[in-house]
């Protein structure tokens, strides 16, 4: 949440939003599969010119739509700033009335909140919240229409933002071209930092879990679960509150596991005996090495200290998650910043990169769809949010969202390349029960 990090984030909340300025993608057309019926010569009384130059247009006016709900959503921020007198703590309801559907809608609700974080508002339960605010996306024979309302010591005050007709164009014109898919994996009452499948499958399967303070192996059958075995970790210091965690599996034996400033391994290729040390060695961000960083001892994200091939001897600022693709052949880099903006690194330098909507985890997937390689990104949000995962692709440094977000019961609280690289482990926080669930995220072709 867990995608576009706010300052509290950075020390030590994850889930904050990564851009300030929501923009939404437009949406993604598949032109080669559209059936263009054949029209007679003689019945074609217009040049060829105006069918391309009306084709323009429309693509024209779905960059107007984007850009006109880009602006009322900023509209909206001010108009809630003016009713509660300023930044403060509310709790925020967000409605969907109008014709946008929910993948659509749920973009508008997460740029809506990066707003709201970006001009210092936080969002809280209502037993926390100074107000409530009630926003509600309608829609009329002009276009479509915001309604604002807020309660406040028994006051309740209501307001509009309409949004520009060029808005209203059809919101059934989205066509997402590779899909996501979600399995679950195991769910616990223990918080999960990563999981990883030893072997699978279309039956049974076993799990290595990482938790704060221990290792668990799982046999999976049909759906049931069983505990094989769990061996206590020997850490030779505390960890700090929000620890994150990274479990690689290895050739000589069977897992190397990352904790903040400390590193364990199995000694064999099972769990029963693991050694655990103080480290200050990099993590692995790349299965194969080729990109390495360090992590903060005492936080929760990486100080930008980078080692391997594709380092090439250069730093990156902080950083929360990084998900490698490719550009001409060579890996390039998207990063994650704790400054809650997103950046590309090649090992020459650092550039921003034009992406929106993204929350703080990112990680990079291999498939056999489109180009290859696809980025995973949380929305923005805080840990009381549910979240959503969506895929997405760049070419030539553009990004464009391909497949429609796959939604979770709570926060994403992990994000982690798998060592195959064709799947990605989530792990999230289900809000209803409290547990934790590992899941395992894939792509496949439309």
């Amino acid at each position: 949440m867990m995608g576009s990090i706010e300052a509290s984030r950075a020390s030590l909340y994850p889930k904050g939003p990564l851009l300030p300025i929501f923009k939404p993608q437009p949406p993604i057309l598949n032109l080669t599969r559209a059936k263009i019926p054949q029209i007679h010569p003689k019945l074609m009384r217009f040049p060829r010119w105006s069918i391309i130059i009306a084709a323009l247009s429309f693509c024209f006016a779905l960059q107007a739509r984007a850009d006109a709900f880009t602006d009322s959503i900023a509209d909206v921020v001010a108009q809630i700033t003016n009713m509660v007198g300023g930044p403060s703590a509310i709790a925020l309801s967000v409605k969907n009335v109008s014709a946008l559907n929910d993948s659509q809608f749920r973009d508008l609700r997460a740029g809506l909140q990066a707003e709201l974080h970006r001009q210092k508002f936080q969002l809280v339960e209502s037993t926390q919240a100074v107000v409530e605010v009630t926003v509600t996306l309608s829609e009329n024979a002009a276009g479509y229409l915001w309604v604002i309302q807020s309660g406040k010591e028994g006051h309740s005050q209501v307001t509009m933002v309409a949004v520009p007709a060029a808005a209203a164009i059809s919101a059934s014109a989205a066509n997402p071209i590779l899909s996501l898919r979600k399995t679950l994996l195991l769910t616990l009452d223990d918080p999960i930092l990563d999981a990883a499948v030893l072997d699978s499958s279309p039956t049974s399967s076993h799990l290595l879990i990482l938790a704060p303070d221990k290792v668990l192996l799982y046999s999976v059958h049909n759906g049931q679960s069983t505990l094989d075995s769990s061996q206590p970790l020997t850490l030779p210091k505390p960890l700090p509150r929000d620890v994150r965690g990274r479990l690689l599996l290895r050739r000589d034996h069977l897992f190397d596991a990352y904790l903040p400033g400390v590193q364990c391994s199995s000694t064999g290729q099972g769990i029963a005996a693991v050694q655990c040390h103080a480290s200050d060695d990099p993590w692995p961000l790349a299965t194969d090495g080729s990109l390495n960083a360090f992590f903060a001892t005492t936080r929760n994200y990486y100080t930008g200290v980078l080692s391997g091939a594709d380092a090439r001897g250069r730093q990156a600022a902080f950083f929360f998650s990084a998900a490698r693709i490719t550009e001409s052949g060579a890996d390039l880099w998207l990063m994650a910043g704790v400054d809650g903006r997103v950046r590309y690194f090649n090992g020459f330098n650092e550039t921003a990169a034009p992406v929106s909507g993204w929350g703080s985890d990112i990680a990079g997937v291999k498939s056999a769809c489109d180009a290859g390689v696809q980025i995973l990104a949380t929305r923005p949000g805080d840990t009381a949010v549910a979240d959503s995962v969506q895929a997405y692709a760049a070419v030539r440094r553009e990004v464009t969202a391909v497949s429609s977000p796959v939604d979770f019961s709570g926060p994403v609280t992990a994000l982690w390349t798998a060592a195959d690289e064709t799947t990605v482990t989530a792990v999230t926080r289900n809000l209803a029960s409290g547990r934790y669930e590992a899941y395992s995220l894939a792509i496949s072709c439309r």
